[in-house]
């Protein structure tokens, strides 16, 4: 459910509404995956109907964007654990909280994070725990990182795919993130760009990971359309010390 830097009025009206045609695709670039190698993927599903990614960070909880989830019902949020299919297969488990982080802010997209816990821990064949950075650790510029999901191909992709894609894209410094940014004002420290040529996560992967060395660095947030030369995607970085202390509140993680 990505994509429109700042425009998180559109990002959200994906779940209930059309302000993009199809949010529920997926990973540009990408190719294939098995969930045997990403058992920490979750599809988040609201009524049914798959809407963004998310992680497991632990057996009760799971990770995603604020955005994904600010304006659902626990009663209306799931997820699909366990396979690589977001149709079928694997587990269903159902949401019993939400926990959008204090500070999130739906103009600028600072704080994109949410804390799901569920009713059912996850549990079963292909599911595993990602783990997460101490507080404060620096991002790996220049590492490649791995983004996993069912979102769109492409921007205006009108195909409804159903198998888990993955995609490698590399960190990008926090000064070539705020020029690239430039002119919509540049990016505050929580949130982090990463991008390679024709490689980007899209509609439908946000809230999903972004792993670096097998430890998930971050959270699919947003950007300007999807694979855009122009513009990296948007990462909300896990380390930053008041997000991931509040992990460490609520969850316990």
């Amino acid at each position: 459910m990505k994509r429109l830097i700042f425009s998180f009025v559109c990002w959200v009206e994906l779940l209930f509404v059309s302000c993009f045609p199809h949010p529920n695709e997926y990973i540009v670039g990408g190719v294939e995956a098995d969930i045997e190698n990403f058992p920490y993927q979750l599809s988040l599903r609201i009524n049914g109907r798959h809407m963004c990614g998310g992680s497991i960070i632990s057996s009760e909880w799971a990770l995603t964007a604020a955005h994904c989830v600010m304006s659902a019902q626990s009663s209306d949020v799931s997820f699909r654990a366990g396979s690589t299919i977001s149709t079928s297969g694997g587990e269903l488990v159902q949401a019993t909280q939400l926990f959008t982080h204090p500070d999130f802010n739906p103009s600028n997209g600072d704080y994109d994070v949410a804390l799901v816990s569920v009713s059912n821990a996850f549990d079963g064949n292909n599911i595993g725990v990602i783990t997460l950075p101490a507080a404060g650790t620096p991002l790996p510029i220049g590492d490649a990182a791995t983004i996993s999901g069912w979102g769109l191909t492409s921007a205006s992709d009108a195909v409804n795919p159903t198998e888990l894609q993955y995609v490698t894209v590399t960190i990008l410094t926090q000064s070539e993130c705020v020029q690239d940014y430039a002119a919509f004002g540049g990016v505050d420290n929580m949130l982090f760009c990463a991008g390679q040529t024709g490689h980007d996560s899209c509609q439908g992967d946000s809230g999903g990971p972004i792993v670096v060395s097998s430890v998930q660095v971050g959270v699919v947030s947003g950007g300007v359309g999807c694979a855009n030369p122009k513009y990296p995607g948007l990462y909300t970085n896990v380390a930053d010390p008041k997000i991931r202390n509040w992990i460490t509140q609520i969850a316990g993680i």
